[in-house]
């Protein structure tokens, strides 16, 4: 059951308490592996150690926490640690001597998430 009555699947996730886009986004941030079928980039940031994003995902964290499972391995990442909530879950990852994780978090819709990709490489 959707958390929004009335909305569209198929539509961008409107009304379920996400980020609006941000104008000129370079999508080439955030690796392809993560930008899921029907995903929405909602925040990509170079920063001087690594990147973060936002993405819109159109499932629940459950779902969500599966094809991201998924997707880290075939970016290459390893997984190094995951917890899991529920409500809530996080894959802590690392590809050589970059650190990172993925965070899925509700948002007010049941079929919506919110996730965030953040990449750091560690002071040396």
């Amino acid at each position: 059951m959707s958390g929004c009555p009335g909305r569209d699947p198929a539509a961008a996730p409107e009304g379920c308490g996400l980020p609006t886009p941000r104008p000129s986004l370079d999508r080439a941030l955030v690796p392809e592996e993560l930008r899921l079928d029907g995903t929405d980039i909602l925040i990509a940031e170079k920063h001087s150690d690594g990147v973060n994003a936002a993405l819109g995902a159109p499932w629940g964290v459950q779902e969500a926490l599966g094809r991201y499972r998924k997707a880290v391995r075939a970016a290459g990442f390893e997984i190094v640690t995951e917890d899991n909530e529920g409500f809530e879950a996080e894959i802590y990852l690392r590809r050589k001597k970059v650190l990172g994780f993925v965070q899925i978090r509700r948002s007010v819709c049941d079929d919506v998430s919110i996730v965030y990709f953040r990449t750091a490489r560690p002071e040396r």
